[in-house]
C-alpha cells in the first residue's frame, strides 16, 4: 500500500537503550496515535451519516468497512454503558459521602462535645470532602447533586 510509512520497518526490531532514540520513538508513536484517533473520528462521522441516510451500498461493497463499523459501534456502546455505570457508582458514592458529612457535622455541633472529638469530626469531614473532590474530578456534572442533593436530568 502506498500510504504505509517505510520507517516503521527500522523501528520494530530496534532493541536499543538509547534514551534519545526511545523518546523520539515515543513522541512519534504518540503523534501516530493522535492521527489514528482523528482518522477514526472522521470515519465514524462518515459512517454515521451514511447509515442515517440509508446509504448501505458502500457497506455492501466493502465488507472490511462494514465489519469495522459494526465493531466500532459495539465498542462505542460498551464504552457508553461503562461510563453510565461509573457515573451511577460515583453518584451513589457521593450520596453516601453527603450523608456521612451531615452526620459528622451534626455530631460536631453537640454542646458538650470534647474538643478532641470535635477535631476528630472536623478531620472526618475534611477526608470526605477530599474524596468527594476526587470523584467530582472525573464527574464534574455531579457537583450540584453533591452540594444540593438534587438530581439533574443527565446525572
Amino acid at each position: 500500500m502506498p500510504c504505509r510509512v517505510e520507517s516503521y520497518k527500522t523501528e520494530r526490531g530496534l532493541g536499543t537503550t538509547d534514551t534519545t532514540k526511545i523518546k523520539e520513538l515515543r513522541r512519534r508513536l504518540k503523534k501516530r496515535g493522535e492521527q489514528l484517533s482523528e482518522i477514526t473520528n472522521i470515519l465514524c462521522e462518515t459512517c454515521t451519516l451514511m447509515e442515517e441516510n440509508g446509504d448501505s451500498l458502500y457497506f455492501r461493497k466493502n465488507p472490511q468497512l462494514k465489519a469495522w463499523w459494526e465493531n466500532h459501534k459495539e465498542e462505542d456502546r460498551k464504552r457508553r454503558e461503562k461510563e453510565e455505570r461509573d457515573r451511577q457508582e460515583a453518584k451513589e458514592a457521593l450520596e453516601y459521602l453527603r450523608r456521612k458529612k451531615r452526620q459528622y457535622f451534626k455530631l460536631s455541633l453537640e454542646p458538650d462535645l470534647d474538643p478532641d472529638d470535635q477535631e476528630y469530626f472536623q478531620k472526618k469531614m475534611s477526608t470526605i470532602e477530599s474524596e468527594a473532590e476526587r470523584i467530582l474530578g472525573s464527574f464534574p456534572e455531579l457537583r450540584s447533586f453533591y452540594t444540593t442533593g438534587e438530581s439533574q436530568a443527565n446525572a
